[in-house]
């Protein structure tokens, strides 16, 4: 978009020139500490326009496109925030990969002038390609971007998304509103989708297809139970049915992992065990582990 010096727009200007101004920037950051960072850009209603940012250790990026005719004011300032310092509360359907964002317009509209006419986009969120949101235990195959509803108090999940098949790993959603965003991994429904891998578990040997001995710091080491019901609770057994481990808490967002050692914090020895599954509500499913050390 190039504007004359009379103030009328020109689609096809002989020449352009760009002016920077301290007092009044077409673009800004500021950093707030504690990793926060501001980004605010002029933006306007007959062109569209892309902000882009990173966390302060570049880790993940943030893309914000707008087509044009999505703000109503002819001008307005479309701004960036990471996660306020007080964030509402997440429910335990969903595992929190820590990637919060706040976008808003300082003019304070909302809901845009166009349907899904803004476009969202998480990326550098797996950059090892391990199938977990970098530095978190969150799944990063199958990402929602949620939006978080001031009214009435609840995070939605509804806007069309999909995780980009790009070797970083991109969320990417449209939506036709602002407000705090994040990007969170839904629990299953149900116990119909349970998974334990790898079967067997073989810590020792040199294949990581084969199980890694558990790590705090690898979200992919010890053995894996996945497609968890929210708060669901797990216990482990030996064939005769005695108890060798029970989950300290309810399951959330859908995923626990078990470093394959007793309650008192001993190894199991090889062998076969059971996982027990209890949903809220009663219901429960078994699933068949196998240690081989």
């Amino acid at each position: 978009l190039a504007r004359g010096v009379d103030g009328v727009d020109d689609p096809a200007p002989p020449a352009t020139f760009l002016f920077l101004s301290a007092s009044d920037p077409d673009r800004e950051e500021t950093r707030l500490g504690a990793g926060r960072v501001r980004t605010r850009l002029k933006v306007y209603r007959s062109a569209p326009a892309l902000l882009e940012a990173a966390t302060p250790t570049a880790a993940f990026t943030t893309r914000v496109s707008l087509s044009s005719g999505c703000v109503a004011a002819a001008q307005d300032v479309l701004r960036l925030d990471g996660a306020p310092t007080a964030l509402p509360p997440v429910p335990s359907s969903y595992s929190v990969s820590g990637l919060f964002r706040d976008i808003s317009l300082e003019s304070g509209q909302s809901n845009l002038s166009g349907p899904l006419c803004a476009r969202v986009e998480l990326g550098r969120l797996d950059r090892d390609g391990n199938r977990r949101v970098d530095g978190t235990e969150t799944r990063s195959d199958n990402l929602v971007l949620a939006h978080y509803v001031p009214a009435l108090g609840v995070w939605k999940a509804d806007a069309p998304g999909r995780v980009a098949a790009d070797e970083d790993g991109t969320l990417v959603a449209d939506t036709s509103h602002f407000t705090l965003f994040a990007a969170f991994s839904p629990a299953a429904l149900d116990l119909s989708s349970v998974r334990v891998y790898p079967v067997p578990w073989r810590p020792n040997n040199a294949d990581p297809d084969d199980g890694k001995a558990h790590s705090a710091a690898d979200p992919t080491s010890g053995i894996i139970f996945d497609n968890l019901p929210p708060d669901a609770q797990l216990s482990v057994y030996t064939v005769a049915g005695s108890l060798v481990w029970e989950a300290p808490g309810p399951a959330q967002g859908g995923l626990r992992r078990w470093d394959a050692r007793t309650g008192d914090g001993s190894d199991v020895a090889s062998g076969v065990y059971f996982l027990v599954v209890t949903a809220q509500g009663g219901a429960t499913r078994v699933e068949k582990l196998v240690v081989v050390r």
